[in-house]
């Protein structure tokens, strides 16, 4: 099992209720030093709170031992090279995130996705590695999708906000790149991952894009057909939602305007919802934003 990466732009804002998922980052890897000033350490630690504050999936623990043994699969961020990490222990409700920063090629300035791995042992053991306990992750077809965490980079060479403030003229916001990356290490635009896959239509007669998303909740969402960029990986370009009471464009098509935060709208958490994240229920929108805030300005102290 291979990891998948993608690369986008997001934007989420939320709370961190009992249950919420935590997101553990891992500099390690971060040969280039992208991330030895804390302050966009703090950063990509805000983001990880939000995100895993709208999630409320019980993950089972990874621990290996005796007989079985694994290796954590997933692209070295700071070379995109696939490296491994034997025997890692992963806490229950917890996710590992690789992260660092490379020159990335093209127009990219962020690249995420979820880890792979190979493993022996008891077939409880292996279970847990497919799935983290989620039955569906395990059904024919997969429901669900249950990873032990992924790797997200970011490129050395762009313009960045790092504050928790909106961007100026001329920057990229790396939360709201961070928290794009991050949806896309969920396995959301995955096309290895197959609780999304088995919702793309790539032969759609119903999208010019020829692409469409066949989640029943973000079709409701959507209030109809809803199409997909022709990677199957992205909302298409210019598709609007709502994030609180304002409609916006959704945080997961392919784009953000430099200058510019985008909220995570309600067509995005049904997306993560089809594919079989458990979200913080709704009304939590307005609420996420407040508490959202919050958490923005708040540093972690080490």
């Amino acid at each position: 099992m291979l990891p998948g990466l993608a690369a986008g732009l997001l934007l989420i804002l939320a709370g961190s209720p009992a249950g919420a998922l935590t997101l553990q980052f891992d500099y390690s890897f971060d040969a280039l030093g992208f991330f030895d000033d804390q302050a966009r350490r703090d950063r990509l630690e805000a983001a990880g709170n939000l995100i895993g504050g709208l999630l409320l999936d019980d993950l089972d623990a990874i621990t290996p031992g005796g007989v079985n043994s694994w290796n954590a699969v997933f692209f070295d961020p700071a070379t995109g090279l696939q490296t491994s990490v034997a025997d890692l222990v992963v806490p229950a409700d917890t996710l590992i995130v690789y992260a660092g920063g490379r020159d990335l090629p093209g127009t990219a300035i962020g690249e995420g996705g979820p880890g792979g791995f190979s493993g022996g042992g008891f077939q409880s053991f292996l279970d847990t590695l497919n799935s983290r306990g989620e039955p569906g992750a395990l059904a024919n077809p997969e429901t669900d999708f249950g990873p032990w965490g992924g790797s997200i980079t970011f490129d050395t060479l762009t313009t960045w906000n790092f504050d928790a403030g909106l961007p100026g003229a001329g920057e990229n916001d790396f939360l709201s790149v961070a928290l794009h990356e991050l949806t896309h290490l969920l396995g959301f635009g995955i096309p290895i991952v197959d609780s999304w896959q088995n919702l793309v239509d790539a032969a759609s007669a119903s999208c010019a894009t020829g692409t469409e998303f066949l989640g029943a909740n973000a079709i409701a969402e959507n209030a109809g057909t809803l199409c997909l960029e022709t990677d199957g990986g992205h909302w298409e370009e210019g598709t609007q939602s709502v994030a609180g009471p304002s409609p916006q464009e959704a945080a997961l098509d392919p784009t953000l305007t430099v200058g510019t935060r985008k909220l995570l709208t309600d067509l995005d958490l049904a997306g993560l919802q089809d594919m079989g994240w458990v979200v913080v229920p709704e009304p939590a929108t307005l609420a996420l934003l407040a508490l959202g805030t919050a958490w923005l300005g708040a540093r972690r102290r080490r």
